[in-house]
Order: structure tokens, then C-alpha cells, then sequence
């Protein structure tokens, strides 16, 4: 298992960056989303969703539990940006071999065509691998 855990005045500096596919399960990205949250509010005009209070998010193997997950999307619905905050935020994710990924931040970021996380704020993350 390896930790990596920062503390003090850099962690609103620090920013991990992770290219994604190095512990995605494969099959996920075909997997549907799903969100369960307290509100949803959708701008279109902005092509964001905006799910707050309770939120949790699951694809595949994905779990994600925060405050409040904002959803961008290019003008062809795709997905290409997730934002998620809360005290703290939780990321879950497995790897094909069945090893676990799990993060927590004030502010988690996923960049889907770069497949990068980007955490801030009290970051912690945990392989198990």
C-alpha cells in the first residue's frame, strides 16, 4: 500500500496530477453514470449540471461521495469535466488487477479526455496496489 498525504499551508498549492488509465478499470468508462443527490440544477446555455447536497456518483467501479459535483460538457454532450467539492470529497476507483484507488481533497477535478485528477485542499491519496 502506498500512502501519500500532505499537511500544513502547501496543500492549497499542492495539485495531483494523475494520468487516470494507469488505475482506471478498463470497462468503466463504457459503464453509465450515475448520480444521486439532494438537488440538480442543469444550465444549458452553459452546458453544466449541477448536483448538490449528498451527492454520490457511481461508473463502474467509479465512487465518488461530495458536497457538490458539477458536470461540464462540450456542445455534443460529451462529458469532458467534473468538478467535485465537499469536507473533503472521496474518490474510489479499481484497476483491472482488482487493486484500489482511493483519494479525498477539498476539491477533486477530472479532466476526461486527458483522463487526469487533479486534487486540492487537504489531499490524501491511497493506492493499494
Amino acid at each position: 500500500m502506498q500512502t501519500y498525504k500532505v499537511k500544513g499551508t502547501l496543500i492549497s498549492l499542492l495539485i495531483l496530477l494523475l494520468p487516470l488509465q494507469l488505475f482506471a478499470l478498463s470497462s468503466d468508462e463504457q459503464q453509465p453514470i450515475q448520480v444521486e443527490a439532494d438537488s440538480l440544477e442543469i444550465r444549458d446555455q452553459e452546458n453544466i449540471s449541477i448536483y448538490t447536497g449528498n451527492v454520490l456518483m457511481n461508473q463502474g467501479s467509479l465512487e465518488i461521495s461530495c458536497e457538490q459535483l458539477t458536470l461540464h460538457f462540450d456542445d455534443q454532450k460529451e462529458l469532458i469535466l467534473m468538478e467535485m467539492t465537499g469536507a473533503p470529497a472521496t474518490y474510489r476507483q479499481l484497476d483491472d488487477d482488482k487493486q484500489e484507488l482511493n483519494g479525498q481533497a477539498d476539491r477533486i477535478q477530472y479532466q476526461q479526455s486527458e483522463s487526469i485528477l487533479v486534487m486540492t485542499g487537504n489531499a490524501r491519496l491511497i493506492y493499494k496496489g
